[in-house]
């Protein structure tokens, strides 16, 4: 069977059994048929089996085996796999209705319990190929090439997915992981930070998001970076994710990297002014600008002009999100430090956007350096505290 990671959604887990590859609703097409993708590869029925006529030793309809074959363009079967009964019925199946998803997946289900995963893989791919809205099929292949070691096959998916559907945190999540596996740590960072970007509300990413881009910075010695995306994820509900855990995670980072005394001090007191936004004087180095406080904005985000004048390095490491305007390519870049009144953090992530705020506006205080300190809001003020490393 094909076997899926319950909590590996950028969503988070769902609440009973579900597969590794739907996370958020919109962007995957093809996945409109969830619930007869889980019933065949779980078992939970919920569409009543169409009639298959019994499978015998006779080769009478061999012939409509062979249209599946040709249909899809694929290598028939190896004899060992064609004669396992579940597999020789989903064919069947298939030839009766060459673009039913249901059968497909029933199909590749059977070739997965057959140890043909790899067949599997190249008959979603060839569906996805040959029928209408087959984004979902050609994930689940991509799934299925990870998992194999088949790394250059299962990039080649995604990115396609990626190009079709830009605005899926989903599909930028799963790239994240095979440059991970490709060792392709920047890209991967690059990815991760796109899928949280992307996702309509940060609070429900899973966890998994934040821990693998930890573990990419951490694949390339960047131990201080590596606490970063952790304690964002932890800042969004203390109460609950501050954890024996996170915290040990964050311990081992922290050793490693000896990050102690860079990672952030003191404090600050931010007066409110009665208006809806806060805003706040922030210095990045030795050069002052005027920010808005931003609890849901996952980074620090600045304009290019600011940037320029605070010598924000500018990298290649372009990362997509959502704005009011559409999907919208940003810099991420780190500044080597950023300090609110008295409360420093060194080697923050920040990304340069196109285009200006508003007037006077230099840009967002986001979560990549409040969820350095323990922040308390008031009617009339908002503390920001240095959390104990």
């Amino acid at each position: 069977m094909i076997q899926v990671e319950r909590d590996d959604r950028i969503g988070g887990p769902p609440p009973r059994k579900s597969f590794k590859w739907l996370a958020i609703a919109a962007p995957v097409v093809g996945l409109a048929v969830a619930g007869i993708i889980a019933s065949e590869i779980f078992g939970v029925r919920i569409l009543a089996p169409r009639h298959l006529e019994t499978v015998t030793g006779s080769d009478s309809r061999q012939a409509d085996i062979q249209r599946v074959y040709e249909q899809f363009k694929q290598e028939p079967l190896g004899k060992l796999v064609a004669s396992n009964s579940s597999v020789r019925q989903g064919l069947l199946e298939l030839s009766e209705a060459k673009c039913d998803k249901q059968a497909i997946f029933k199909f590749t289900n059977a070739l997965a319990r057959a140890s043909a995963r790899k067949d599997a893989a190249r008959f979603l791919v060839a569906f996805s190929e040959a029928c209408p809205n087959g984004e979902g099929e050609a994930y689940v292949a991509a799934d299925i090439y990870l998992g194999l070691g088949e790394l250059e096959q299962s990039r080649k998916l995604i990115d396609g997915l990626v190009e079709k559907t830009p605005q899926s945190s989903q599909y930028r999540y799963f790239r994240g992981q095979v440059l991970h596996a490709q060792k392709n740590y920047q890209s991967a960072i690059n990815d991760y930070a796109s899928a949280i970007q992307l996702f309509a509300n940060p609070s429900q990413i899973n966890s998994e998001v934040f821990f693998r881009m930890a573990s990419s910075y951490a694949a390339v010695d960047r131990f201080c970076d590596a606490i970063a995306p952790i304690q964002m994820w932890v800042a969004i509900d203390p109460a609950k994710r501050e954890t024996t855990q996170t915290r040990k995670v964050i311990d081992e980072y922290t050793g490693k990297g000896n990050c102690a005394h860079l990672f952030a001090s003191g404090s600050a007191l931010i007066r409110k002014t009665g208006q809806n936004v806060i805003l706040v004087r922030a210095n990045f180095g030795k050069v002052a600008g005027q920010f808005i406080l931003d609890t849901g904005a996952s980074f620090v985000s600045v304009t290019p002009e600011f940037a320029a004048k605070a010598a924000i390095p500018v990298t290649e490491n372009v990362v997509q999100m959502q704005t009011a305007n559409g999907l919208t390519d940003v810099v991420l870049t780190t500044a080597s430090e950023v300090r609110i009144d008295k409360a420093h953090a060194r080697n923050v992530a920040v990304v340069i956007m196109k285009k200006p705020l508003g007037q006077s506006i230099d840009g967002l205080i986001g979560m990549s350096y409040l969820s350095r300190f323990e922040m308390t809001v008031s009617a009339n003020e908002v503390r920001l505290i240095t959390k104990p490393q």
